[in-house]
């Protein structure tokens, strides 16, 4: 490998669903390597075995698919380099920069209580660190954690987004290594992988700021270089409190579920903390990893707009084909079973073509233009009080002879049919044409008529009016 390669790593827990600004930070990593035409690494941080999961696993990796993120090495799983963390755990005991701690998870939160019942925060005291003869030799046998040895002096670290950070050692207690079932904390295990695995950039959320001190004292007692630092700003909700399933939906998975595009999620998340081009907004990934750049991400918290998003996700949708569009819907198994009239991919087509403009979510295709694939079962209440005479009854029973008798059934030719009929009955045009929005649709409101009569077809306008009667 050469020296000047750029790479990067993502690191998730599998604990869950992928939230989005898990999500986010996956984005920007893989924008970043993309640009500099690095390497991207997948490292699974699963050393929590009570709440890991291969389910959790299955998902993280089907969202960053979704959002069009590969990754060139890995995935990597910590559970399966336990003897690597062993090995340089040893190597600070041996160094004195580490110690092994025999308190027990009991005796620590004894310990805690008592001093927040006095208005302290705990602190760990080196009580280990002190022990010897008789007072070792009590402890020896029990099993032991292994804590660094803080040096109080003070650390810093420049961050790429935020400039340089300052910490006093002071502040810092020994923190635990290994524990005593033998498994890395993630200050350790992280430290351990990003140097074996040559990372040169870390890019990650701001809540790791705390954690950057730890790290870069582990890499100074191993003699490591540091490798680059960026902190990325927090994301907010509507209320500027950090998101959070209050808000709702905050998984990608959730979204996908939703009917959202994966590259209308991935450009908007883009967003969500960086700026690109002035009085531009829509971008493919292609044209992301072009104009990304760290410079380009701000110190300041994001904040997530639900109805921003969707925004994002109708304006995706205008600029693709309709057979990409299908593709996807057919993805989704739609059409389903649940509709009465068979639908191939022509017929879809044509529809798409009428509605696309008016989709803001893939979803609304069943939710919202259902009428397409299966007659109304209900009618707007108003609009049928609106049209609920005998004089609109009459009118359409005419209007239907007429339409029975036609050989040409294009849209240009029924609204020159129908508005020639209107005026030989002394009818204004939308006295027949909203009566009969009604009864193709259900609602007052759709595309246009003429076209939507003409996909229908013939057989399938008439028998609707004639339920309609």
């Amino acid at each position: 490998m050469k020296k000047t390669e750029i790479r990067v790593r993502f690191a998730p827990s599998p604990t869950g669903f992928m939230h989005i600004g898990n999500a986010r930070t996956a984005l920007y990593n893989f924008l970043f390597v993309r640009n500099k035409k690095g390497k991207f690494i997948l490292r699974v941080e699963d050393t929590d075995v009570d709440r890991s999961t291969k389910e959790s696993t299955d998902v993280i990796f089907s969202s960053l698919h979704f959002l069009g993120i590969d990754w060139d090495e890995g995935p990597y799983f910590q559970s399966e380099r336990l003897d690597i963390y062993h090995e340089y755990a040893h190597k600070l005991l041996l160094s004195g920069q580490a110690y092994k701690c025999y308190c027990s998870p009991e005796e620590i939160e004894d310990r805690k209580r008592k001093l927040k019942e006095k208005g302290r925060v705990f602190k760990y005291d080196r009580y280990c660190l002190k022990l010897n003869g008789e007072e070792l030799d009590k402890v020896k046998d029990r099993p032991f954690a292994i804590r660094f040895l803080v040096p109080y002096e003070k650390i810093y670290f420049h961050d790429l987004i935020r400039g340089d950070i300052t910490f006093q050692g002071e502040e810092i207690e020994d923190f635990v290594l290994l524990r005593g079932d033998r498994t890395p904390t993630y200050n350790f295990a992280c430290v351990v992988d990003d140097y074996l695995l040559n990372i040169t950039h870390v890019i990650r959320g701001e809540d790791h700021i705390p954690n950057t001190p730890k790290q870069v004292l582990v890499y100074k007692a191993l003699g490591w270089e540091v490798p680059l630092l960026a902190h990325l700003p927090m994301i907010l909700g509507p209320d500027h409190i950090k998101l959070s399933k209050r808000h709702g939906a905050t998984s990608v998975e959730a979204y996908r579920e939703m009917g959202y595009l994966p590259s209308a999620l991935a450009n908007y998340l883009a967003l969500l903390g960086a700026s690109f081009e002035p009085d531009r907004e829509v971008y493919n990934m292609e044209e992301l990893i072009r104009f990304f750049s760290l410079d380009r991400v701000s110190k300041k918290a994001a904040v997530f707009d639900p109805e921003k998003l969707k925004w994002m996700n109708k304006e995706h949708l205008k600029i693709m084909g309709e057979e990409e569009i299908a593709s996807l819907l057919e993805l989704r198994g739609f059409p389903g079973k649940e509709y009465s009239r068979a639908v191939d991919r022509t017929y879809l087509l044509k529809v798409l073509k009428l509605i696309k403009e008016r989709l803001t979510l893939l979803d609304d295709i069943k939710k919202e233009f259902s009428y397409f694939f299966q007659a109304p079962t209900s009618y707007d209440p108003i609009g049928l009080e609106n049209y609920k005479n005998e004089r609109i009854r009459k009118e359409l029973n005419l209007l239907v002879e007429v339409l029975n008798e036609l050989e040409e059934f294009t849209a240009p030719f029924l609204e020159d049919t129908l508005r020639r009929y209107a005026e030989s009955r002394d009818l204004k045009a939308r006295e027949l044409i909203h009566p009969i929005r009604l009864a193709l649709t259900g609602k007052t409101v759709s595309p246009g008529l003429f076209e939507m009569m003409e996909i229908l077809g013939k057989e399938e306008t008439i028998l609707r009016i004639r339920l309609f009667i």
